[in-house]
């Protein structure tokens, strides 16, 4: 049977660049923003009886300086990171900053919940990564920091199989294009990949097959993708 799409509800919202689900007093709702501008845009809506979308209030969010990019975390949390500091918002709690980590223009932001944690990885343009935890609810708190030059983008990987917490850096660094690190508990997250003979990329994704515990790695070099998978060392 064909099924179409139906229009349930509309928006008018100029330079809208993104649309990011968050929690809002128990409602569901988005933000919109657009790069470049000092100000978030929340909408908070419900479905009618009929399914249709009705919304319930606009709220405007402003912001310390033109937002770059923005991220979701779970519920009501998420991420605005600007060109000298990142900002953790937690609207069950306020609608200001919980938490401002000043950043040097951040150019990638990575987050996964492992094991009853919430970890954060925040790549800077001058040459590291940082990594917050944050356990069962707490507030973020520093754990550690990676070096790596030219970081073009980060991201964290939940192996299901072995129960493993991956972070994989990838950067424009010709001698060291590619990285991959793994979460060893008290001792942090250690390096366990530095493939050699690797071009940097202009871009990698993650691909998983759970059912067949099998999980890749997409790596886009030029104009081919090579699919690498992600083989977990044993401690």
């Amino acid at each position: 049977m064909k099924q179409d799409l139906q229009l349930i509800f509309q928006l008018t919202a100029n330079q809208s660049e993104k649309v990011i689900p968050v929690e809002y007093k128990e409602q569901q709702c988005f933000l919109l923003h657009a790069y470049f501008h000092r100000n978030l845009v929340l909408h908070c809506m419900k479905l009618s009886p009929e399914g249709n979308i009705e919304p319930l209030k606009e709220l405007v969010i402003y912001t310390e300086d033109v937002v770059l990019q923005v991220h979701t975390l779970n519920g009501s949390q998420f991420i605005v990171a600007m060109g000298s500091r990142v900002d953790i918002w937690d609207l069950d709690f306020q609608l200001s900053p919980v938490l401002v980590i000043p950043v040097s223009n951040p150019v990638s932001i990575s987050s996964a919940s492992f094991d009853d944690d919430d970890y954060l990885a925040i790549a800077a343009a001058g040459g590291s990564v940082e990594l917050y935890r944050s356990s069962n609810g707490s507030m973020y708190t520093f754990i550690q920091s990676i070096e790596a030059k030219h970081i073009i983008d980060t991201k964290f990987s939940v192996i299901a199989t072995s129960k493993d917490l991956l972070l994989y850096v990838l950067t424009a660094d010709l001698r060291n294009p590619f990285s991959g690190y793994i979460y060893r508990g008290v001792l942090n997250f250690q390096k366990y990949l530095t493939p050699i003979n690797f071009k940097p990329a202009k871009r990698f994704d993650l691909i998983s097959m759970q059912e067949h515990g099998k999980y890749f790695i997409s790596y886009q070099v030029d104009e081919e993708v090579q699919f690498l998978e992600a083989v977990v060392p044993r401690a």
